[in-house]
């Protein structure tokens, strides 16, 4: 069997399964569409159905990251999502302990400086958010990243005005 021949048998038993149960059918957030593309009228969209799987998935998602973190205590890797996920969730503090701790374990990934930079903006840190951005448009840069460079640049700009303030009345 062929990848397209595959693909569409696939498409076929989600149609088949929207048609089925149309109840159990949930619309990706934000969208009225299901996984396959395919439209699904919102009245068949069970929104409280959405919100308790949601929630269960993100449970699972935190138990694995702790689960990865506790038999690879020397791996960043799990110590990233778990902040990301934190972020998802609105926890910066929890957030700004994970990835902390993921660059003591690789202190030049860019991405965690990036992410930790918009942990502090969100616990209103704006010299900790701005050092991190820095820190992450600098590696980005030395990597020769130019998508890097180019998102860290807007937002480094915005981070430097909204915390004018507080840079100008700075010691450093």
């Amino acid at each position: 069997m062929s990848k397209d021949e595959f693909n569409f048998l696939l498409t076929m038993l989600g149609i088949m399964i929207c048609l089925g149960q149309p109840g159990l059918v949930l619309a990706q957030e934000g969208t009225g569409y299901d996984p396959y593309g395919l439209y699904i009228e919102e009245t068949i969209i069970d929104g409280e159905l959405y919100r308790e799987q949601e929630i269960k998935r993100l449970k699972e998602k935190h138990k694995s990251y702790i689960e990865m973190i506790k038999n690879n205590p020397d791996n960043p890797i799990p110590l990233f999502y778990l902040g990301s996920l934190y972020m998802a969730l609105n926890k910066p503090q929890e957030a700004i302990h994970a990835f902390s701790d993921s660059l003591k374990l690789n202190p030049k990934n860019p991405e965690t400086h990036f992410s930790l930079g918009k942990a502090y903006d969100k616990v209103r840190d704006g010299n900790n958010a701005i050092k991190h951005i820095e820190t992450a448009q600098q590696i980005f840069k030395d990597d020769f990243d130019l998508f890097g460079q180019t998102r860290t640049k807007p937002i480094l700009k915005a981070l430097k005005k909204q915390y004018f303030e507080i840079l100008k009345n700075s010691p450093n």
